[in-house]
């Protein structure tokens, strides 16, 4: 039984709506059908530019973490800054301070500063051959990023290189952090419960595709989904919530809208009872 759920409280089907009946074979996938797989392969998946050259892991990721980012990180952190800086990051101290960190988390150690440790069986020259101790230090302490810009940047890149498939699915994640920031949560239960909480719209083939960021607001569940469909394309998506976002009132609006969707349905949500509505 999950945890929150009243002993004894089962899932039930949502009786149909008063005339609607349900689309013939809404879940297939249209890459299923062989008279449509070339098409539908050339309208979804990646927007690669023609200039683009070869589809190397270090050239995807500057489509993601594009000049402007950077740019939008080092102008912020010399404006916090102001004249108490040690040097100016440039580009390159940023690309190399983001290249350790990626290769850090990929090879752990207890404390991250045995990356730079004298002793052979903990230290990374990979590491070492980026950045010092001192300058990756000064880095983590000072880098001021604003997250608002940055969610706007990287939501622009996702969709401009992706096209989405037709089965999206609505979630939220938490980022690890446990600095000073206003709007840090904790969620209790979680394997690591404090951090940042996004929205997130991700389709089939895990692809994100538009992320928002938790600011302690308090407005109706239903206009973060709302939010977030309404940067896809067109309203002929598939769309999957899970029992926090679900509900009848919900399922109407998206009735109304035109999308199909699955979700779950808890049982303190409108509508009086716990249902899995499917239509």
């Amino acid at each position: 039984m999950p945890r929150g759920r009243p002993y004894g409280i089962r899932n039930a089907v949502q009786p149909w709506p008063l005339g609607v009946n349900a689309p013939k074979g809404w879940t297939k996938k249209l890459s299923s059908f062989p008279w449509l797989r070339n098409h539908f392969n050339t309208l979804k998946g990646p927007q690669i530019p023609s200039n683009f050259g070869e589809c190397t892991p270090l050239n995807a990721f500057q489509l993601m973490f594009s000049w402007e980012v950077a740019e939008a990180v080092l102008k912020r952190t010399g404006l916090k800054l102001g004249a108490n800086r040690m040097f100016v990051p440039s580009h390159e101290d940023l690309h190399r301070f983001i290249i350790a960190s990626l290769i850090m988390c990929i090879n752990v150690r207890r404390d991250w500063r045995q990356h730079w440790s004298s002793d052979q069986l903990y230290s990374n020259t990979a590491v070492q051959n980026l950045l010092t101790l001192q300058r990756f230090r000064w880095m983590l302490k000072n880098l001021h990023p604003k997250p608002a810009k940055l969610w706007k940047l990287a939501n622009r890149n996702f969709q401009k290189y992706w096209k989405p498939y037709d089965h999206v699915s609505i979630d939220e994640t938490l980022i690890p952090f446990k600095g000073r920031y206003k709007y840090r949560v904790h969620i209790r239960g979680k394997p690591k419960a404090t951090g940042i909480k996004l929205y997130c719209l991700a389709d089939e083939r895990n692809y994100m595709y538009n992320i928002e960021q938790y600011r302690a607001e308090s407005g109706r569940v239903e206009d973060i989904v709302e939010r977030q469909l309404r940067t896809l394309p067109s309203k002929r998506y598939k769309v999957y919530c899970d029992a926090y976002y679900g509900s009848e009132r919900l399922a109407r609006i998206l009735l109304r809208q035109g999308y199909w969707f699955n979700m779950a349905c808890g049982v303190n949500k409108p509508g009086g009872r716990v249902c899995v509505i499917n239509l």
